[in-house]
């Protein structure tokens, strides 16, 4: 029986007895109740607790099983209250009504809580409401992209999808928030859900009438609540509003599909005949997007395509590790594309950001995303990208499509695109940008083997149409194709002209340029090692990697000259030169700067002489052998005769060798780079550094021409013998005095120290030390005293003597060297007391004092305990300072020993042991 068939029986008992006179007026005030009654129970707002306390609906609402499903029954009536939703009428659109268990209901998925026993609670875990415009099925099963749930059976559909006839419609109630066990919420509008052929309503070529298709409004804050949510679409609706920050509390996410939320014009029409015109889009999800979206670490898909978002790109997307596919085209995002995807690299696939509106996304293309291994598609197309496209793509082996086109990209095409063997017949495309050049032969072999087809929308022609698949490909680019010998081409003498302004230029003199770095090419890479990929003459000189141009140095020969030839690992990034130096490089004579340092270089050091005006030369860590040649010290504007004019003299102001194998001595021939500049003011090398090599044999006294020499690195070497006692004849020219850093540390030196050090007065670092071996039969390093006259260089910061043979006493004149901030000594031969006046050093800028391994008695200065860098633990036990209680003596164990007659009063020494560290 009925609950309104009940409810009649009840009121006619009731009124039996009544006069008859008026039972034909009880029986239509009765029908019209009766008639109230049952609309009331169908009613999709009020009634909602009949229906969800119905037997019929829920089995046994008391029961605890469903005593929360209840509550779910309650807020599902609610999402179609006023036929909010559904855009017609809920009873005829869902059977959700008092007739149909709550596990019939459509589009509606109900299972146990976690463990799936039947003793655990019901929940509404899914909601799947549909509009489809090709289909009118009912409990067909969308799955899309969800993985499928611990807890859920093998084959079982995620979503139970209803197709409503109709169309969505009204907003979102926040009460959705209370559906705490969803797992999977879908509402949304597309026209078909086939990955093949993903549509949405929004994108349908209407071309008049109202678009009214899709839920509007915001998407409630309260969504937030549901942390259970492994997918979220609402795709293809006409939502509006920021993406609440509250997504981000989302943690077991997979699936956020919001994309195709846009709105046309504000009466919901479309006027023209493309609906993604700028001028007609009004809406649609806007704001930025939130930065707490790089919580969901479970995240897979993210698509935010085609809304109104603009602002940046957030770098912490970069911290969604899981996520396969990431798609932020057709908003209005700006700024660069963020490093931090380039963390995306073992699981992202697909990385969309095209055809951006407004300002659109500008800069380079991060070298970064070059690590996404695993990417399938990248789309970078209509924006304002620039730069030149990085070599680094190639390294995406899985790539299948990528998409350059109308951005503003300059430079070459590289030949690393050749790499990209697994790109799909027309799915690369470079049209509308600004290469300049020429098309690399081996891009145009690839694309050969290929068949032009696979570019055919790779440009487009003069009159604006696209190529077809006849058209060659160097046609297609409008480039001419590359040869192997260098053709200077307009694009390229305008790139350097352009850097320069108005210097004045000779395409045959840059033609000469560009060939003799060419023949460089070769000797500089090694065999099979590319690194210098962009060396050739299809791209602007200007644009060649680790090349600047610039007038000639000696101010008077006209064109342009490569000034700069910087071939390090930093400029390199990481990919080392192999072979050997070429001597061609001495071809280049408007040089300033030579840097092929930190590579793999071998081979002997070639002849340079020809480079008069190199001022920088550094071929430091590599792996050169052989002696340095002579010729380098003739690398003055004048050869051999640097004095001979007012403007002659030394070019070169830094020479770096160090850290390579090279032997034998010093070449007394570098004491030549020095002379005289315009204004008769001497000139010379300033920075010298040979250490970390074989070299051996005295150093040599010609060092001392090179007045201006400020650091002086011999360090590691094999040197034997004193330092020069020419160095420091304060004799006017012939001396150091501008010497700031002398580190002959790591050799097999000897000698006493001479006491005319004390003329370089400007030395900040001076280090003798590590000159004996562990066998001190083998040398036996820097001996004698230590002259008191070092007390003079008063701008010492580090001064280090230890492990030498250093005898006699500490002198007191230390005290002045007030700038120390780091004082080693240790095993040497000195002894007695260590004067009480040197602790004016602790008490100023002393950092580090070593002291072990010598013989000194008595106390150490109060102030050096205050020192935290030392190695007093090295001392005898008994060690003490100056003004501060002994250290007391532990009682010994076992018989007490013969005692020892102590000294006179007075005569109290502590002896320091030699002990080695």
């Amino acid at each position: 029986m009925t609950e309104t068939s009940r409810n009649q029986g009840f009121l006619l008992t009731k009124r039996r007895g009544v006069l008859s006179a008026f039972a034909v007026l009880l029986a239509v005030i009765l029908l019209a109740v009766l008639t109230t009654a049952s609309v009331v129970a169908q009613a999709p707002g009020g009634g909602s607790d009949e229906i969800c306390t119905n037997p019929t609906v829920i089995f046994d609402p008391e029961d605890d099983r469903f005593t929360d499903l209840v509550e779910d029954c309650r807020t599902l009536l609610k999402l179609i209250e006023d036929d909010e939703i559904t855009g017609r009428s809920a009873t005829d659109a869902l059977n959700w009504n008092e007739n149909t268990n709550i596990f019939n209901w459509v589009g509606v998925t109900i299972r146990p809580g976690a463990g799936s026993g039947s003793a655990n609670a019901r929940r509404v875990t899914g909601l799947s409401l549909i509009t489809n415009t090709t289909s009118s099925g009912v409990g067909e099963t969308f799955s899309g992209r969800v993985e499928n749930d611990a807890d859920t059976p093998a084959n079982t559909p995620h979503l139970n999808r209803f197709t409503i006839d109709n169309h969505l419609t009204g907003t979102l109630p926040s009460e959705l928030g209370d559906l705490t066990g969803l797992v999977n919420l879908n509402i949304t509008c597309v026209t078909d859900t086939s990955r093949e052929n993903y549509s949405l309503c929004n994108t349908l070529p209407i071309t008049a009438g109202l678009l009214t298709m899709g839920l509007d409004g915001s998407i409630p804050d309260e969504l937030g609540k549901l942390t259970s949510l492994r997918t979220l679409y609402l795709q293809g609706n006409r939502l509006t509003g920021s993406i609440p920050d509250e997504l981000g509390d989302l943690t077991a996410l997979r699936t956020l599909w919001l994309q195709g939320n846009y709105r046309l014009d504000n009466k919901g029409t479309v006027t023209g005949t493309n609906p993604t015109d700028d001028d007609e889009i009004v809406g649609g999800l806007d704001g930025s997007i939130p930065e707490e979206l790089g919580n969901l670490a479970d995240l897979r898909s993210l698509s935010l395509t085609s809304n109104d978002l603009s602002g940046e790109i957030p770098a912490a997307l970069g911290n969604l590790a899981e996520l396969t596919e990431l798609y932020l085209g057709e908003n209005d995002l700006d700024g660069s594309i963020p490093d931090a995807l380039g963390n995306l690299t073992e699981k992202l696939e697909r990385l969309h950001l095209e055809n951006q509106r407004g300002d659109k996304l500008t800069g380079n293309i991060p070298l970064t995303l070059g690590n996404l291994e695993n990417l399938e598609d990248l789309y970078l197309n209509g924006n304002k990208l620039d730069g030149e496209i990085p070599t680094s793509l190639g390294s995406l082996g899985e790539l299948k499509k990528l998409y350059l086109n109308d951005n503003k990209f300059t430079g070459m095409i590289p030949e690393a695109l050749r790499e990209l063997r697994n790109v799909e017949a027309q799915q690369l495309d470079l049209r509308d940008n600004e290469f300049s050049g020429c098309i690399p032969s081996r891009i145009i072999d690839w694309a050969g083997q290929r068949g032009d087809s696979s570019f055919r929308h790779i440009g487009i022609d003069a009159d604006g149409e696209d190529r077809t698949a006849d058209d060659t490909l160097a046609g297609v680019l409008n480039l001419p194709s590359c040869s192997a010998e260098c053709r200077i081409t307009g694009a390229a003498v305008a790139s350097v002209v352009t850097a320069l302004g108005d210097t004045p230029i000779n395409a045959l003199d840059l033609n000469t340029q560009c060939n003799r770095l060419y023949d460089l090419k070769g000797d500089l890479e090694g065999e099979d090692n590319e690194v210098l990929t962009n060396w050739n003459a299809r791209t602007a000189l200007f644009n060649w990697t680790g090349v600047e141009f610039g007038e000639h140095p000696d101010g008077e020969t006209e064109g342009l000259f490569v000034t700069k030839l910087d071939l390090s690992d930093e400029v390199l990034g990481g990919t080392p030169l192999q072979g050997s130096i070429p001597s061609d490089l001495r071809n280049l004579t408007g040089l300033k700067e030579l840097h092929l340092n930190n590579n793999q270089l071998t081979g002997r050091i070639p002849n340079l002489d020809a480079l008069d005006y190199l001022e920088k030369l550094d071929l430091s860590n590599n792996q050169l052998s052989g002696r340095i040649p002579n010729s380098l010290g003739d690398l003055d504007r004048n050869g051999n005769a640097p004095n001979t004019e007012a403007d002659s003299g030394a070019a070169l102001k830094e020479l770096r060798l160090n850290d390579n194998q090279l032997t034998g001595k010093i070449p007394p021939d570098l004491g030549d780079l020095t002379g005289r500049d315009g204004a008769e003011d001497p000139i010379s090398l300033e920075v010298l550094d040979l250490s970390n090599n074989q070299l051996d044999g005295a150093i040599p006294a010609d060092l001392e021409k090179l007045t201006k020499l400020k650091e002086l690195h011999l360090q590691g070497n094999q040197f034997t013998g004193g330092i020069p006692d020419d160095w420091t004849n304060a004799d006017g020219d012939g001396d150091l005095t501008n010497l700031e850093t002398l580190d002959l540390s790591g050799n097999q030196m000897s000698d006493n120290l001479n006491p005319a050090l004390r003329t370089l007065t400007k030395l900040k670092v001076l280090r003798l030390n590590n000159q004996k071996a562990d066998s001190e039969e083998d040398r036996d390093g820097f001996e004698g005293p230590l002259p008191s006259q070092l007390g003079d260089l008063f701008r010492l910061q580090e001064l280090d003597l230890s492990d030498n043979n250093f005898v006699g006493l500490l002198p007191e004149e230390f005290k002045n060297l007030t700038g120390l901030r780091i004082l080693r000594l240790s095993n040497n031969n000195l002894a007695g007391t260590v004067p009480e006046r040197l602790g004016v050093l602790a008490q100023v800028n002393l950092e580090e004092i070593k002291l072990s391994g010598n013989r000194f008695s008595g106390c150490l200065p109060g102030p050096f305990s205050e020192v935290e860098n030392n190695d007093f633990d090295m001392f005898d036990p008994a060690l003490t300072f100056c003004g501060a209680e002994p250290v007391a003596t532990p009682t010994p164990v076992g018989p007490t020993p013969t005692p020892t007659p102590m000294p006179p009063s007075g005569s109290e020494q502590l002896f320091l042991p030699l002990v080695r560290r």
